[in-house]
């Protein structure tokens, strides 16, 4: 290299030599002592030719005097020999041990004399790495001890521990390794973390510390497996540490108290996201060294401790495989019958599983249920009974066989009812229940086959089996006759139910229509006619479900003929009443006429058009029914229902208001039937007939007739008053008049009718012109009124102020007949005495309170003072006096009137003051039209008539 080239390197230097150091020397990991640990991720080393800038720089030594630039020199020197001595070693050039002496001369001439501010604790570390590469590894350690000791906070320190971590790791120094592990570690998360926590556990498992490597090797996966998905992530190396933490985990719990000391792990630092694996690893651990038992009670452990994991199930059958392979032949089976038990698709951990889980555990449950189930039914079989000397131990045993057996033949079914197998094991069932003398449940396993599975080959001997078990079934033990016979119903029905089922499944069975017609026949002895019904019309003619029964069994006429026997007959006793009036018809025409059912026959078909009339009475349909009944009439005139339906036919009329129709059959009813107890209602009846077309002086009579056959004195009351408006309504005055006097004698409640009767009394007697006796019933009205107290209504009130106002008029009327005539003084005082009497009546009425008649007596009173004013104004003068006296007389008379003209008109202003209250009745009026006499000026003005123009704008 020239002077001119040494030079610029010297200058380049002495430039640069303020800043801080620029070229990085890569780090590369210590070859680690442990098979499995993360590796830090090493950069490329630049590429260069080193050699040739190795040459630069010894130049640029020699050329400087400047210790400065020298020192610069020598850094970058030191820097290039590390890089030549790696790239030789990596291409095995030469000996490992020459190469790096160049380095380690470098290193350790920068480290003789130091600057401050250099990066002293680098070139220790690089020195070490030198030593280490040299093979001189106790001098590396001694140097990377210097290190951590002298610069704690050197970014070089975390390496340099874990490299003394190691280092004393590999030659069994085992508590220093695991307190310079925890020295990385508590410096904080770096590359040197995972692998530092993982050998800090082997390292307290080295050291026989096995509940601290138990914590070091759970923390130690916490940093791999952060959550279940972790693992997906991990690389190979990260991978290996992992599943030796694992290995290591189950070796240390076995060496302790293997599951309890799992548990407890688990207890003290809180669940993790693979304690499953931890229990299967420790099972497997366990299985690897044939420690059955202990396998299997470890996955029995994460099955009590999680209950409700997803993995539970699987655990569980990993125990069965556990005991299978160690042979435990007791504890398989234990196994599954509790597998089964636990999750069992009704039970709530089956439940609250997702659908994929659920079908998981499916194909165990059926595989385990159909060996059980077998293994259960070989046993039982393999018991022979000897039904001569009875074995109760051998009974009992094989009973307990059949029933587990059923059990889990049931379980099956009911779990899984749509499985290929689910109709082979409901008939398996069915045979163990019948071996069992379990006969309803054989019954219902034999039907279940036959009906739900009639694809199975099974299916037919299913079904027949079935019939064949209904006679198996015991009668209760009783000495009840009526139970007995109860029970015995309810086993035939049953047994009819299931032969019509197999009828139906199996059509073309030659035993099916001999099945069907007893079937009917049977039903019909049992009452259970719609059923009876249903059977007997599918052997009847027409019905193409079962023409090939028809054809197959040759059905003749008899059958036909009791079929629709039994349609009819049991339409009738469902009140299908319309069905059983077409099936009697069919019935009838099918039999011979000198057929002694006929008659019986023709009886019932009267009988069920009867009751279709009573249900369309029912349903309010009251003119159909008229016309069913009519039809009884006209289709069987001499039925003993005849009577019924007749009256019934009446009363539909009656309800659809057809009069005519209605009397006629009631009339009719009467004459055919005169002591019949219906008979004796019908006065009523018909008198509201006679009501209804306005026959008043017939329905008078009638009414009257049912008045004295009444018994009850409230009924007859009732009656009694009836029957005088209906007189009243025929205008038979005197015949109204008799039956409301004996009503108003003999009835004096309720109050208001009673008071009713004596105003009919006196408006009748009004009508007839006889004054004296109406007056005596208004004065009883008046009286009643009084004496009535709390039962007085507003009706009886304003009848008795009606009545008081009658008396008054009487008196104003005797009031105005007087005349004052001389002497005066005489005549004046009969006319006053009459004028209190016309007071006290008039002021009577207007006490009732009843506006009508109170301003009616107010107009009454004024005009009574008025006329007296008049009276006196126009009487008689004496003829004896001269012009004076008699002008005298006259202004003496005037001053006797006046008076009595001021009292009518304010009388009058009284009463017109009731318009205001908007009382304009015929007093107020009345009393406005005589003080527009009294009082011309104030009230004689004509009415003014609004005119509103309603034009539309």
């Amino acid at each position: 290299m020239n002077k001119l080239a040494v030079t610029a390197i010297a200058i380049m230097l002495s430039a640069c030599s303020s800043q801080p150091e620029q070229l990085t020397i890569e780090v590369t990991t210590l070859a680690s002592l442990q098979p499995a640990y993360v590796p830090a991720m090493s950069r490329k080393l630049p590429s260069a030719n080193l050699d040739e800038l190795r040459e630069l720089y010894l130049q640029a030594l020699k050329a400087s005097n400047d210790r400065h630039v020298n020192r610069q020199v020598k850094k970058r020197l030191a820097s290039i020999e590390m890089q030549r001595s790696e790239n030789s070693l990596a291409d095995s050039f030469s000996d490992e041990k020459q190469l790096f002496v160049a380095v380690i001369s470098a290193y350790e001439d920068l480290l003789t004399e130091t600057v401050e501010g250099e990066p002293v604790d680098n070139y220790k570390y690089q020195l070490a790495r030198a030593y280490e590469m040299n093979g001189q590894q106790e001098k590396s350690l001694t140097i990377l001890s210097q290190l951590v000791q002298e610069h704690g906070e050197s970014d070089r320190y975390v390496e340099s521990e874990f490299r003394l971590a190691e280092s004393a790791f590999s030659v069994g120094q085992y508590i220093q390794a695991s307190t310079r592990y925890k020295n990385v570690i508590n410096r904080g998360e770096s590359i040197y973390s995972q692998n530092s926590t993982y050998m800090m556990a082997w390292s307290y498992f080295k050291s026989n510390r096995y509940i601290d490597a138990i914590e070091t090797y759970v923390q130690s996966l916490d940093l791999f497996l952060r959550n279940e998905e972790s693992e997906q992530r991990l690389d190979k190396g990260a991978q290996q540490i992992v599943d030796d933490s694992f290995r290591m985990l189950s070796v240390s719990f076995s060496t302790l108290e293997g599951v309890e000391t799992l548990n407890g792990t688990l207890n003290d630092l809180g669940e993790k996201p693979y304690s499953s694996r931890l229990f299967k690893s420790l099972a497997k651990y366990y299985l690897g060294l044939q420690r059955y038992r202990d396998s299997a009670d470890t996955y029995q452990a994460f099955v009590d401790r999680y209950p409700r994991a997803d993995q539970r199930y699987r655990y569980q059958n990993a125990k069965i495989e556990v005991f299978k392979k160690g042979g435990f032949r007791q504890e398989v089976l234990d196994s599954k019958v509790e597998f089964l038990a636990g999750n069992d698709i009704d039970a709530e951990y089956w439940q609250s599983r997702t659908h994929a889980v659920q079908d998981d555990i499916s194909e165990y449950l059926r595989t385990y249920m159909i060996e059980l189930s077998g293994y259960y039914h070989s046993l039982a079989q393999q018991i022979e009974i000897d039904t001569t000397k009875a074995n109760k131990n051998a009974l009992k045993e094989r009973e307990n066989y059949y029933q587990k057996a059923i059990f889990y033949y049931s379980r099956f079914v009911n779990s899984f009812p749509r499985h290929e197998r689910a109709a082979e094991m409901l008939f398996l069932l069915a045979e163990a229940q019948y071996e069992t003398e379990d006969y309803p449940s054989a019954i219902h396993s034999y039907e279940g086959v036959a009906y739900q599975y009639q694809d199975s080959p099974k299916a037919v001997e299913a079904g027949y089996a079935a019939i064949i078990a209904y006679d198996k079934l015991p009668l209760p033990k009783s000495s009840n006759k009526q139970a007995l016979a109860k029970a015995e119903k309810i086993i035939s029905n049953a047994r009819v139910t299931s032969s019509l089922r197999f009828t139906k499944a199996f059509p073309t069975d030659k035993r099916s229509p001999a099945i069907q017609l007893n079937a009917a026949q049977a039903l019909m002895g049992l009452s259970e006619f719609a059923r009876a019904i249903v059977v007997a019309r599918k052997l009847l003619p027409g019905n193409e479900l079962n023409l090939s029964i028809a054809k197959a069994a040759g059905i003749e006429k008899s059958i036909v003929v009791s079929a629709w026997l039994v349609v009819a007959q049991s339409a009738f006793d469902l009140a299908d009443y319309f069905y059983a009036e077409t099936s009697y018809s069919e019935t009838i025409k099918l039999l011979d006429k000198k057929d002694k059912r006929v008659k019986s026959l023709v009886d019932r078909y009267a009988a069920s058009i009867y009751k279709q009339g009573e249900m369309a009475v029912a349903s309010q349909q009251h003119g159909l029914a008229a016309q069913h009944f009519s039809r009884v009439i006209s289709e069987a005139p001499k039925s003993s229902i005849r009577l019924n339906a007749q009256f019934d036919a009446a009363n539909s009329y009656y309800q659809i208001k057809d009069w005519p129709n209605a009397l006629n059959l009631y009339i009719d009813f009467r004459q055919r039937y005169p002591q019949h107890k219906l008979t004796k209602g019908l006065g009523a009846t018909l008198a509201l007939i006679y009501q209804e077309t306005q026959a008043w002086e017939l329905a008078a009579r009638e009414l009257l007739a049912v008045y004295e056959n009444e018994k009850n004195d409230t009924k007859k009351a009732q009656l009694l008053y009836l029957t005088a408006e209906l007189f009243e309504k025929a205008e038979n005055k005197q015949q109204a008049i008799l039956y409301y006097r004996t009503y108003a004698h003999g009835y004096k409640v309720p109050f208001d009718i009673n008071f009713e009767s004596m105003n009919k009394l006196s408006e009748l007697y009004l009508q007839l012109g006889e004054d004296s006796k109406r007056r005596f019933w208004l004065k009883k009205m008046i009286m009643a009124d009084a004496s009535a107290k709390q039962s007085r209504t507003n009706r009886t009130t304003f009848l008795a102020a009606m009545a008081s106002s009658v008396f008054a008029d009487d008196a104003y009327r005797a009031f105005n007949s007087i005349k004052l005539s001389l002497p005066l003084k005489k005549s004046l005082k009969r006319k006053k005495k009459s004028l209190e009497l016309v007071l006290k009546r008039y002021k009577a009425t207007a006490k009732y309170g009843v506006s009508e008649y109170t301003t009616l007596s107010l107009y009454r009173l004024g005009e009574v003072y008025g006329q007296l004013s008049r009276d006196l104004i126009a009487s008689e003068r004496p003829a004896s006096l001269d012009e004076l006296a008699l002008e005298q007389y006259e202004i003496l008379l005037e001053e006797q009137a006046y008076p009595f003209e001021e009292k009518a008109i304010e009388i009058h202003e009284q009463n017109v003051e009731n318009s205001w209250k908007l009382i304009y009745d015929d007093g107020v009026k009345d009393s406005f039209k005589s003080l527009a006499t009294l009082l011309p000026a104030r009230y004689k003005k004509e009415e003014v008539i609004a005119v509103v123009d309603e034009g539309i704008y």
